[in-house]
């Protein structure tokens, strides 16, 4: 199994830090960051990470909220392990090979 490690820093980026140390920074515009995540047998998902920030006059800080999404309403999540770790990160357990593609970037290789 390949580890996938997805979290964000600030209020801007958000990416994966354990195999592909890619990330990306929407530059604090409130946009959700998404990340398309494909096994070599086609089975994936869609990581999401939004920053949530907090108005005044509250003055508590932001942070991120991280989910995950099925590639088509007709398809299941793949069964791979999966948990939440400090501070909203998502850890998946994929199968190797798996590739990460960012969706927000207008070149997706």
């Amino acid at each position: 199994m390949m580890p996938l490690r997805f979290h964000g820093y600030s209020d801007d980026t958000f990416g994966e830090y354990a195999s592909t140390n890619d990330d990306f920074d929407n530059c604090a515009s409130g946009d959700p960051i998404v990340w398309r995540v494909t096994a070599p047998d086609g089975a994936g998902l869609f990581v999401w990470g939004l920053y949530s920030f907090r108005e005044a006059p509250k003055a508590v800080p932001g942070c991120w909220v991280v989910g995950v999404q099925q590639l088509d309403e007709d398809v299941s999540i793949p069964p791979w392990p999966m948990r939440f770790g400090y501070s909203a990160s998502l850890v998946i357990e994929a199968p190797e090979g798996t590739k990460v593609v960012c969706m927000n970037r207008e070149e997706r290789p």
